[in-house]
This record gives structure tokens, sequence and C-alpha cells, in this order.
């Protein structure tokens, strides 16, 4: 029975699938949740038409944030290759010792390299997540803002 890497960032990455992201912004999945306004004398589709241009902008914009995500979590798995592949390499080119005593240095090399790898991982998350948190505060502001406009008219 094959054994699963724990590290194949694959779940991950079907987070930020490209095609559950383009469904998630189709103009009939977006309208499906506000039915009201197929039932007042709205014409939806040409609210949706005049809003083609806007949409798409959308959409793209979300497409080229999936992509990072993606060259992020790639990054993140390189960082870790990249440490332990340095630290297999380092091991191996020590001059021979023996017994415990080179078990011990060995192991002790290759979990500095694990270490500073998770280290460098999660600084690269927490500063998504911070920019991330920045941009949806800013936006939230926004929104709020929007919703005022819209109660004035």
């Amino acid at each position: 029975m094959a054994t699963k890497n724990p590290f194949d960032p694959s779940e991950f990455f079907k987070a930020y699938d490209p095609d559950a992201i383009k469904k998630m912004f189709d103009p009939q999945n977006m309208f499906a949740f506000v039915p009201d306004l197929a039932g007042n004398s709205f014409d939806l589709q040409s609210i949706v038409g005049a809003s083609e241009t806007d949409l798409k902008a959308v959409t793209d914009a979300n497409m080229s944030t999936v992509k990072t995500y993606n060259d992020l979590l790639k990054e993140q798995m390189g960082i870790f290759e990249k440490l332990t592949t340095a630290a297999r390499a380092h091991v191996e080119t020590l001059e021979p010792i023996g017994g415990a005593d080179a078990a011990s240095r060995n192991a002790k090399i290759v979990s500095e390299a694990v270490q500073k790898a998770f280290q460098l991982m999660q600084e690269m998350a927490e500063a998504a997540t911070k920019a991330n948190t920045k941009v949806f505060e800013e936006t939230s502001a926004k929104v709020e803002e929007a919703i005022a406009n819209i109660k004035k008219a």
C-alpha cells in the first residue's frame, strides 16, 4: 500500500482551482443569490449585460489572485525542498565520524533545516494574511460607504 506524501501540495491547490473560481463568478450563479430582483420589474439580463465588462475584470483579477496563491504555495514547498536538500547535501560532504555522533550531528543539521524551512514558510503565509487583512478592512469600509450612498439614492 502506497503511503500518501504529507507534503503533497495538491490538496492545498484545490482551494484555488481556476474552474471553481470561474463558476463562482458566473453571472447566473451570482444572481441566484438575489432572486428578489428577478421577481421585480427589473430586466436582470440588462443588468448582467451592462455589468459584463466589470464582471470580467473582477473574474480576471480573481484569476490573478488564484495564480498568486498557487505560486505562494509552490514557493513554500520550494523553500522546504531547497533547505532539506541543502542539509542532506551538506551531511554527505562531512567527514564520516561514525556511530552515534555522526547520526546525532546529521539529525541536528537536518532538523535545523526543517525548522528554518517551516519558519520561513510561516513568515510567508503570515505576510500574505496581513496583506489580505488590510485589504479586507479597507474594502469593508468602502462597502459600508457604498451601502450608505445607495440608501441616499
